[in-house]
């Protein structure tokens, strides 16, 4: 679904920044959902201000985004970024760094011990991403002289703006965290003490960040009420979020989707049990793969009124947990 992205580079990008606004959690924090229509393709961003430091939570995997959100930054906070912490290392929550890093080159880099043990990966994947927005517009000039001539006006607007975004992107590079954690760490930024909890149950690379003072926990993918579970420990994350419930949390603030209560976790939890119950049951009875995707029942862990996203998504995030359990009891 994350490809989808790509065609944002030529037409819907802009719109969906313009109508994006920070919400106010508490006193050191800013919340900035990411757009609805793209909740499952990019990443939410937080930004974490004290007197005299900011810190900003994740990356639009969206370069246009990312760019312009640093625009907005410079904008409207007075006190200078001190840190660029990544959730984990998906695309979505990292990548977006690199533009990050460009507009504020003396902030660091923050992630967990394992994405820094193979950061090559990421800047490979950097550079994968930078080959497929070329890739995106060598196509569309191709496909130009098929269209009509009003059209082809308007394409060739498009594919000229793409290309000044990708010229400057190309400059782009992904340099190596600064700081690298894989045990409970306090982070103080100014007199806003961040306690970093690292884990490896939705990524193999997870931070979360809790602030007692505020009762806000940024808890990343880990505890999205839908989440992708296709590389996850599913076992160890239901684990970990039944431990999150000991926190004193008023805010939980997803990586993806809209943020809420402590209380709300257990739709994470029921999420990820429903899919980690009806597996070992499967599995028991001696069902192949393919008859636990196609039985199982998605009402069980889709929202009240889902909307055509959420139940496409669902279908696709079932059926990758259910493979990455089939796998992981055939080890």
């Amino acid at each position: 679904m994350k490809n989808v992205l790509l065609s944002c580079l030529l037409f819907c990008c802009t719109q969906l920044i313009a109508n994006q606004q920070p919400i106010s959690i508490s006193q050191h924090i800013d919340f900035y959902q990411q757009d609805p229509k793209l909740k499952f393709f990019d990443s939410n961003q937080v930004v974490i201000k004290s007197s005299t430091c900011l810190a900003i939570f994740d990356a639009s995997g969206d370069f246009e985004k990312a760019e312009q959100f640093a625009d907005s930054i410079k904008a409207t906070y007075q006190a200078p970024v001190c840190y660029l912490i990544a959730s984990h290392g998906h695309d979505d929550h990292l990548l977006g760094m690199a533009m990050l890093q460009a507009q504020f080159p003396k902030a660091q880099l923050v992630t967990h011990l394992a994405i820094a043990e193979n950061f090559s990966k990421q800047q490979q994947a950097l550079a994968n991403k930078l080959a497929k927005f070329n890739q995106s517009i060598e196509l569309s000039e191709k496909r130009l002289p098929k269209l009509q001539e009003k059209q082809q006006q308007e394409w060739q607007k498009r594919i000229k703006t793409a290309k000044k975004r990708l010229a400057r992107w190309q400059t782009l590079t992904l340099d190596p965290p600064a700081v690298t954690i894989d045990k409970n760490t306090v982070l103080q930024l100014g007199e806003v003490e961040l306690q970093i909890l690292p884990t490896k149950v939705h990524s193999g690379t997870d931070l979360l960040i809790y602030l007692a003072k505020d009762k806000v926990l940024l808890g990343g993918d880990v505890v999205d009420q839908m989440p992708y579970l296709g590389e996850a420990n599913i076992p160890e994350l239901e684990v970990f979020l039944n431990s999150l419930k000991t926190l004193e949390v008023d805010t939980i603030i997803p990586g993806h989707g809209d943020k809420f209560t402590l209380a709300e976790l257990d739709i994470s939890l029921f999420f990820v049990s429903s899919l980690l119950n009806y597996s070992r049951q499967t599995i028991a009875n001696d069902w192949s793969l393919e008859r636990a995707q196609n039985q199982f029942d998605h009402s069980k862990v889709l929202p009240k009124s889902p909307s055509e996203l959420e139940t496409r998504a669902a279908k696709m995030f079932v059926n990758a947990a259910l493979k990455n359990l089939y796998q992981a009891s055939e080890k």
